[in-house]
């Protein structure tokens, strides 16, 4: 990935980052067209492969950078790690409600992704293990970690 993505502004940076996810979670990777995610953010193909050299180079981009997204935006939730359940459970869907504002496509893009995962060969790419269904962990174990409503106490 070509770091120089980031010197684009923003607005330009989520056309681009939805267009892509689109058209991965419509299609899947391996029926993703190149010349559809182009149409669809509004840029040249020669663009797209310019940022991200390859249809794989910009799927483990989207993967990376969506699932950090997620993460980010539940740093709000982990502040308040130890809230009862009904707390918690609101703060995930705030979290879950500001990203879909900038990326509606990302949580279906995300599903489709970790069930993807072998068909793109992770192993060889640079997708950091701890990466992988990072999201869904962590979400996991805050609901986990809440503290339990009074009315359902174990007397």
């Amino acid at each position: 990935m070509n770091e120089r993505f980031f010197d684009l502004k923003k607005d330009r940076q989520d056309r681009i980052i939805n267009g892509a996810l689109q058209i991965f979670a419509q299609n899947g990777f391996r029926h993703a067209s190149t010349d559809e995610m182009v149409a669809a953010a509004s840029i040249s193909k020669g663009l797209l492969f310019h940022y991200f050299k390859s249809k794989k180079g910009t799927w483990l981009f989207l993967y990376e950078y969506c699932t950090r997204c997620m993460q980010l935006e539940l740093r709000e939730a982990d502040r308040r790690r130890g809230c009862d359940f009904f707390e918690m459970y609101r703060l995930l869907v705030k979290a879950d409600a500001a990203v879909l504002v900038r990326y509606p496509w990302l949580p279906l893009f995300l599903r489709r992704a970790d069930a993807e995962l072998t068909q793109i060969d992770p192993e060889e790419s640079a997708l950091p293990l701890d990466l992988r269904r990072a999201a869904a962990a962590h979400r996991q174990e805050l609901l986990e970690n809440a503290g339990r409503p009074p009315f359902l106490s174990e007397d």
